[in-house]
């Protein structure tokens, strides 16, 4: 069989998808004939072992096939995989007692392909990069200042990025005093432009380029950009948000709902692909995606733009709930013509977020 034909079906989203619940059926079919009589009590085990495999092919097919395809990739993509591995290995201490090799394999390959596939790691070493100026960004959604601004400013004095993007760091005035001008106050070397829940803070010399309201998205969260001043270069830097899943709507009208909610977040994703396409020169994108990498919208925005995690992150990199993070919502992307040399989570307990540092290589001059 040629290459290039293995490849077309494989591209085909529907084959993909038969041929992932056909394999499911033959190989239950065929673990049910091969049992015999007396081996009647394991074939319960080995049905939902089957079960386990075919339910994580078919989140892997519709995760990577049927992305575009409509609302239930979305829907799927929301599911927490993480609870498919202690699944998994349950499956297996039973499997090992009641002496079932079979069931053991299958459901050892199943806890293998959570961990190393689904759940998407990424195990990458620092670029080698010839000698040219960097710049670190970190992120960070701040949850309307949970514990105030002393927390953040901390963290920022710590860390030491250049450049820090904040979301949901709504006005001065509210309940939570003025985290805006403490933030300030705090951060003397950094110069900070605000607007609704969007903050960019630089140490170098920055200039705001736009604010633009993402259709759909609420009017107080718009696309900020800033234009960052570094010794050779001008780097355009966007603070973002996108809408998040509303689990009680979800779950009373999953179709209706996850139609309408793909449909918008892929228009977030057009409309901040147009406000970065009209920024020339280098672009560094920094937000609270409000879901995993595989949700609608996301796909777009990396298709365009370089994933700095993906390309110099190590481990999971999960954000999201900040005590026990299991989803990676908040991450930074960049134009193709930079490099991340370095990606890490910095210990943040301050709000339901951790941070994201990136150390991004500029060209040389």
């Amino acid at each position: 069989m040629k290459a290039s034909f293995l490849q077309s079906i494989l591209a085909n989203r529907l084959a993909v998808l038969a041929i992932t619940a056909v394999i499911g059926v033959l190989v239950a079919r065929m673990i049910h004939d091969m049992m015999s009589t007396h081996d009647r009590k394991k074939r319960p085990l080995l049905m939902v072992s089957v079960a386990n495999i075919s339910i994580l092919a078919l989140i892997w097919a519709s995760e990577s096939a049927f992305q575009k395809s409509g609302w239930l990739p979305s829907a799927i993509a929301w599911l927490p995989q993480e609870w498919y591995l202690p699944a998994s290995l349950v499956l297996v201490v039973i499997s090992l007692i009641r002496k079932s090799p079979t069931s053991a394999w299958l459901n050892t390959f199943a806890a293998l392909f959570v961990a190393g596939v689904l759940m998407g790691p990424h195990f990458t070493s620092p670029a080698a990069l010839a000698r040219s100026e960097s710049m670190s960004v970190m992120t960070l959604d701040v949850d309307h200042w949970t514990a105030g601004a002393k927390p953040v400013a901390d963290l920022i004095v710590s860390q030491k990025p250049t450049v820090f993007c904040l979301q949901e760091s709504g006005v001065d005035g509210g309940v939570k005093g003025k985290p805006l001008t403490d933030l300030q106050k705090s951060l003397p070397a950094y110069h900070v432009i605000h607007e609704g829940q969007m903050t960019i803070g630089s140490t170098l010399a920055i200039d705001r380029v736009s604010s633009t309201t993402l259709t759909t998205g609420p009017a107080d969260s718009p696309a900020l950009v800033a234009a960052v001043h570094s010794k050779f270069h001008t780097v355009n830097v966007v603070d973002f948000w996108l809408v998040p899943c509303d689990t009680k709507r979800a779950v009373s009208d999953p179709s209706g709902y996850f139609k309408k909610f793909t449909q918008d977040r892929d228009t977030q994703a057009k409309a901040l692909l147009g406000v970065d396409k009209g920024l020339r020169g280098l672009s560094i994108v920094c937000g609270d995606f409000n879901g995993p990498p595989q949700v609608s919208g996301s796909k777009l925005l990396t298709a365009k733009l370089a994933d700095a995690f993906e390309q110099s992150g190590n481990g999971y990199g999960y954000t999201t709930p900040a005590k026990m993070p299991y989803v990676r919502t908040d991450r930074v992307l960049m134009s193709k013509d930079l490099t991340a040399q370095e990606v890490s989570n910095p210990a943040w307990s301050s709000s339901t977020h951790l941070p994201v540092l990136a150390q991004i290589q500029l060209p040389a001059k």
